[in-house]
């Protein structure tokens, strides 16, 4: 790592942070103008060519100091003794005032030695910032190596850092043109215009194109962590919101990158979004750092290390992950369709096996959905620190038709470390087929039609008509579904059985 911690005084809302660790990854969470940013900043000016101001240096101090404890990949340098880099474990105190340079102290005992900063022209730059100020309104077209090979703080350079890896075939370009596929869905062209000037986008046709300038915002807003990462070995990155205009899909597809890249570089992050939280809180040796501000004038910001379990799952019910808002309780019981969670959850269970009313059950509204909440079912406990505790606690169901098997076959494959009984098909095609005979021409009418929407509507109309006829006699309803849902309630009593088997989780809900 380049940093293993990092102490601030002074410095914009903060008057003492303490020691803040820093891992290969450090996410900071909280809430609005508690001073995220202040800790990047700070880090950030490092390096040259990082942007200071007057009100860096906080209301009646002098100057600010910011000491950085050094890692294994540290670019900065001695500025006596040959200019030897400085070596891991030592700290390097940095001293400015928001006017002139920012100056380099190596601490060696209670004496100080100047040093360097790290340059900013890759490859022996230490830092990539991507800070939430950086998007340009118009990016510089005149194509110059001196500004490729710039890092700055803004994105105006961005043309000429693409342009050397747009055609290229080396394994970096390969790489970037891969990413911007994966992450972006787009391929980049190099356009000319009618003065023969070259610039970027997406070419259409042969008469029609789109320039990078007029691309959207979450294109042009991750092109630059994408070109950085395609190249990265040993480096900083300072991340400002990452999710920022970019869908959740494209955000997850991002995110994969930096999970990989953070094996041979250091991630500091901060964020709002849950998804990043869940993602990149469980790369091993990731810190959690929840920052608040006591919301006086001048503000003071204070920092917090998040690790306990319980912590962690309030950080992520703040940043509003729906998981950790349901609580906990002994596992999860997943299905495929609304239908069949809230009959099983509001009548089958409680009837035939009220154990179950330990779990929590959830609706996947789809097959498309069961996938993905399987794994935020388990980026959630990673995060948490309660993989472990939960390991083998959720059971998938979904329909007995083709796109239901294909689903439960994918999720075997991909958690091969679980039982092959939480994963689980009906032997019907639909579950409202389970309903009393009753039902059965109202259920096999709603079921034929070929339109979605209205085969939904459907379906919520008759749910809605057994609803009412159970309230009526719901003795008379357990003892019809109790043969008509035969197959359902054996699969429930198994489910019951296997839990029984786990035995409790500590913490989780009372028995029934």
């Amino acid at each position: 790592m380049h940093y293993t911690s990092v102490s601030i005084r002074n410095f914009r809302s903060i008057v003492d942070s303490g020691e803040i660790p820093l891992g290969p990854v450090t996410l900071l969470v909280g809430r609005n103008n508690s001073g995220k940013s202040t800790i990047i900043r700070a880090l950030y000016l490092s390096q040259e060519g990082a942007p200071q101001e007057d009100g860096d240096v906080r209301v009646g101090a002098a100057e600010f100091e910011i000491d950085l404890k050094v890692g294994e990949w540290s670019r900065l340098a001695r500025l006596v003794g040959g200019e030897a880099l400085v070596d891991p474990g030592s700290t390097v105190r940095l001293l400015g005032n928001g006017r002139s340079q920012v100056r380099a102290r190596l601490i060696d005992g209670d004496k100080f030695q100047p040093a360097r900063l790290a340059g900013n022209v890759e490859p022996k730059n230490a830092i990539y910032p991507v800070l939430a100020t950086r998007r340009q309104p118009r990016y510089e077209e005149q194509v110059r190596r001196d500004s490729a090979i710039t890092v700055s703080p803004t994105d105006s350079n961005l043309v000429s850092r693409v342009m050397a890896l747009a055609t290229s075939e080396i394994p970096e370009a390969r790489a970037f043109r891969k990413a911007c596929r994966d992450v972006l869905g787009v391929n980049l062209n190099i356009l000319t215009n009618e003065h023969g000037q070259q610039r970027l986008g997406v070419q259409i046709d042969r008469f029609t194109e789109i320039p990078l300038s007029a691309m959207g915002a979450g294109i042009t807003s991750a092109l630059n962590l994408l070109l950085s990462l395609s190249s990265s070995q040993n480096k900083l990155f300072l991340i400002e919101e990452p999710e920022n205009d970019l869908h959740p899909q494209a955000l997850k597809a991002l995110l994969d990158l930096v999970v990989s890249a953070a094996r041979t570089n250091q991630f500091v992050i901060s964020t709002h979004s849950s998804i990043v939280m869940a993602k990149l809180g469980t790369v091993p040796g990731a810190v959690v750092v929840h920052s608040k501000s006591d919301g006086k004038v001048p503000p003071v910001s204070t920092y917090d290390v998040v690790s306990s379990p319980a912590d962690r799952l309030s950080v992520m019910q703040d940043l509003g992950y729906e998981l950790a808002d349901l609580d906990l309780g002994e596992g999860w019981l997943i299905f495929e369709e609304s239908s069949a969670e809230r009959l099983a959850k509001e009548f089958l269970i409680p009837w035939f096996a009220p154990r179950l009313l330990r779990l929590r059950t959830l609706a996947a509204s789809g097959t498309s959905r069961l996938e993905p909440i399987m794994q935020d079912y388990l980026e959630l406990f990673l995060f948490a620190h309660l993989e472990p505790m939960y390991r083998g606690r959720a059971w998938v169901i979904a329909d007995g038709d083709e796109s239901g098997v294909s689903v439960i076959e994918k999720l075997k494959l991909k958690f091969p470390g679980w039982p092959a009984d939480r994963f689980i098909n009906f032997d019907r095609a639909d579950f409202e087929l389970y309903y009393p005979p009753l039902f059965k021409e109202e259920a096999e009418r709603a079921l034929s039609g070929t339109d979605k929407k209205k085969r939904r509507e459907a379906k919520r109309l008759l749910l809605n008509k057994v609803l009412g006829w159970i309230a009526e006699d719901e003795i008379a309803a357990r003892e019809a579904f109790s043969q008509s849902a035969a197959e359902v309630i054996d699969k429930l009593q198994a489910i019951e059985e296997s839990l029984l088997a786990l035995g409790r989780v500590p913490g989780g809900v009372a028995s029934p």
